[in-house]
């Protein structure tokens, strides 16, 4: 009774495998902008929490994991959307959403942990607190003409 259990769970967990290991196919142009749109929001909520945490919390280890759990999401967003076949072949759209979420991913891994570095030390002095706010608005003004591109 247990090995008949053990055996259809095991079918159960290699055919659960198999279908999300095969790349994702779309029978239709929408289907795989939606795709890609679902995947694009789920990176925007990320990004709307981590702002708000930069800009409200005062914790640098908060902000420092929300920025971690946003670069990991986005890494699992791109990953899904490589393994997704292009519709019809054309990826030029594809090659855009990816080279722009690789942008955010290297913003956030090298810029913003700069930024959460400067917030540590930016209550110690005006100078410091400056150049956060520097740093800061940098980082935003790349983000903006990545955006604009």
């Amino acid at each position: 009774m247990k090995k008949n259990y053990l055996c259809a769970l095991l079918v159960l967990l290699c055919v659960f495998t198999l279908q999300t290991s095969i790349a994702q196919n779309f029978k239709n142009a929408n289907a795989y902008l939606s795709f890609i749109g679902k995947e694009n929001k789920k990176i925007s909520r990320s990004m709307w929490k981590y702002t708000k945490s930069v800009a409200h919390s005062k914790s640098a280890r908060r902000i420092e994991g929300d920025r971690k759990r946003l670069v990991k999401s986005l890494e699992r967003a791109m990953i899904k959307i490589k393994k997704a076949k292009a519709y019809e072949g054309e990826d030029s759209y594809k090659q855009q959403v990816l080279e722009f979420m690789d942008l955010r991913t290297n913003i956030l891994k090298n810029d913003y942990a700069e930024i959460v570095d400067l917030k540590e030390v930016a209550e110690q002095s005006y100078d410091f607190m400056e150049a956060d706010i520097l740093a800061q608005k940098k980082v935003d003004e790349r983000m903006h003409e990545a955006q604009q591109s």
